[in-house]
């Protein structure tokens, strides 16, 4: 049953403020498609700094999830996002006016910090509003258009960085629209430590153990995941399976899978119960072997149609059971915990499984997705395991003056 019937703001305006906000938590990636312009026009520059204009804001998530667990503690979540619009905006926009790559760096880890807090923000809301069933369908919501995010503003910024890479920041402009909702009608949630306090729930404001365990499981399934994301192309182009805009049209129909997946979590989520984890790792090691054996590029729509569908469900699966195992006060440590564990995994990735691939006398390459599927099958074991023996935490606990 949805709670947001006692605010002053009518179900679907709260909905669409909290959806807008998630919408953004991605944004980071409109730079992607513009970097190979950005390292043409500045030939002096390393590749590895171009290539952090990409994924500097991923390192600064991991620190800034955490950080918006310790805000939640001391501010209101309005100011909080003030803060975040404000980092987002600033990190965003002024590397258009730039032109040295280090300075923009700078602005692109300001750039990260407000994402960071985004990030983990859109789903604490949802579960300051709404619980139950209905908890669980916002939640996939939030990942569906956080997908349409991703896809939005990689395609708006490799449009503007035709006419000239400055232009890719102008990007985030336009986020100027999207946070207008939420920043004008998003009410103040209650503040969880003030419902526990004086109540027999009062300890209930540190996350469980287990938490640990999950955000943990979720860690090593972003370092098996990104493998796709990190040789995918190089595999299709130097292989003479498609080009670079072949490639480019492979993830759009992978994160367009993972859209749809992430729309119906909840309905896909009562039908999967206990085996929900489960999926999550034997569809995204599906999809890994599919392409790991791919030769033609008809067989990597198919691997991608499989890995999106695991992405898709996985995302919204992890932050739902962190809602699940966890006291209602805690929730924001948790989710804080795991946007942290989740931008970890990916930015490890590369190193650790590269690392693992070459020490078992397996070549780069193509033969990493194969050791990333094997891994993720074990682990699809130890979570199966994990999934039945973690007991969620009733929604007859929830404090009444949440609801």
């Amino acid at each position: 049953m949805a709670i947001a019937k006692k605010k002053q703001v009518s179900g679907w305006l709260l909905k669409a403020a909290i959806l807008l906000i998630a919408m953004q938590e991605v944004g980071g990636g409109a730079t992607t498609p513009a970097l190979g312009t950005i390292q043409a026009a500045n030939p002096d520059v390393s590749v590895t700094a171009i290539q952090s204009i990409s994924t500097l804001p991923s390192l600064m998530i991991i620190v800034f999830g955490i950080v918006y667990a310790l805000l939640v503690k001391t501010m209101r979540r309005r100011s909080i996002l003030y803060l975040a619009v404000a980092l987002y905006l600033v990190g965003g926009i002024v590397p258009a006016f730039l032109n040295d790559i280090y300075t923009i760096l700078i602005f692109r880890g300001i750039l990260g910090c407000g994402c960071g807090l985004l990030y983990p923000m859109a789903n604490d809301l949802v579960v300051d509003f709404f619980d139950g069933d209905e908890r669980k369908k916002l939640i996939g919501w939030v990942f569906a258009v956080g997908m349409l995010g991703t896809i939005f503003f990689q395609m708006v910024g490799g449009a503007l960085a035709v006419v000239n890479w400055h232009y890719t920041f102008y990007a985030y402009a336009i986020s100027i629209a999207f946070f207008a909702v939420p920043l004008i009608f998003l009410p103040e949630p209650p503040r969880k430590l003030d419902i526990v306090k004086g109540t027999a729930d009062e300890e209930k404001v540190k996350v469980y153990p287990r938490q640990y365990g999950l955000s943990t499981l979720n860690l090593l399934w972003c370092m098996c995941f990104t493998t796709i994301i990190s040789n995918g192309a190089i595999i299709v182009v130097s292989e003479g399976m498609g080009d670079a805009a072949s490639a480019g049209v492979i993830f759009s129909i992978m994160t367009g899978v993972a859209f749809v997946f992430s729309l119906f979590f909840a309905k896909i989520n009562k039908f999967l119960r206990a085996c929900s984890l489960l999926f999550c790792y034997l569809a995204s090691a599906a999809g890994l072997l599919i392409f790991y054996s791919s030769h033609t590029i008809g067989m990597v729509v198919v691997a991608m149609v499989v890995i999106g569908a695991g992405l898709g469900y996985t995302g919204a699966n992890f932050y739902n059971k962190s809602t699940d195992i966890n006291p209602f006060a805690a929730s924001a440590m948790a989710l804080g915990l795991m946007t942290a564990f989740n931008g970890f995994g990916m930015f490890i990735s590369p190193y650790a499984m590269n690392a693992l691939t070459a020490g078992v006398g397996l070549s780069l390459g193509r033969p990493v997705l194969l050791v990333a599927a094997i891994i993720t099958i074990i682990l699809g074991a130890i979570a199966f395991f994990f999934d039945r023996a973690t007991p969620k935490v009733p929604e007859s606990e929830r404090p009444e003056e949440a609801l």
